[in-house]
C-alpha cells in the first residue's frame, strides 16, 4: 500500500486523491518508529519550535497540499507551516529526508497533525 501511495504522489494527476486517502489512513500508513509527536492541538508555533530543534529555520521545505496553490512548492519553512497547518485540509511538508509534518483533513475537531523524525533506516517513503 505505501509503494502504491508513493507512485500516486509522484504523479500530479493522482496526486490529490492519494494526499486525502493518505490522510485518511497515516495511523495504518506510517511507521509507528517514525511518529515523533501526533497530536491535534498543536499550533503552527508549536510546531515550528520541534522542528526547528531537527532542521534549520530558514530551511526550504516541499510541499504536496489539497490547496493547489501550495501543492508541488518549495518554500521556506516558517513560510509553509504557516499556509499549511491549521486550516483543516491535508497537508505534507517535506523538510528534508528526515522529517516530515502531515497535517490530516478535519472531521471532528481539530485535524490531526504528525511531526515525523527518524534516527533510523526506517521511513514511510524512500528519497
Amino acid at each position: 500500500m505505501r509503494e502504491r501511495l508513493w507512485f500516486e504522489l509522484n504523479h500530479p494527476q493522482k496526486r490529490m486523491r492519494a494526499i486525502g486517502r493518505f490522510c485518511h489512513t497515516a495511523d495504518q500508513l506510517l511507521i509507528p518508529q517514525t511518529i515523533y509527536i501526533k497530536e491535534s492541538k498543536l499550533s503552527v508555533a508549536e510546531i515550528s519550535r520541534v522542528v526547528c530543534t531537527f532542521v534549520p529555520a530558514k530551511s526550504s521545505c516541499y510541499v504536496l497540499s489539497y490547496y493547489s496553490d501550495l501543492d508541488a512548492c518549495d518554500m521556506p519553512l516558517t513560510e509553509a507551516l504557516n499556509q499549511c497547518i491549521g486550516l483543516g485540509m491535508p497537508s505534507i511538508v517535506i523538510l528534508d529526508a528526515k522529517n516530515v509534518v502531515v497535517e490530516t483533513e478535519q472531521s471532528f475537531g481539530p485535524s490531526v497533525k504528525y511531526i515525523l523524525h527518524i534516527d533510523s533506516p526506517h521511513f514511510p517513503f524512500d528519497f
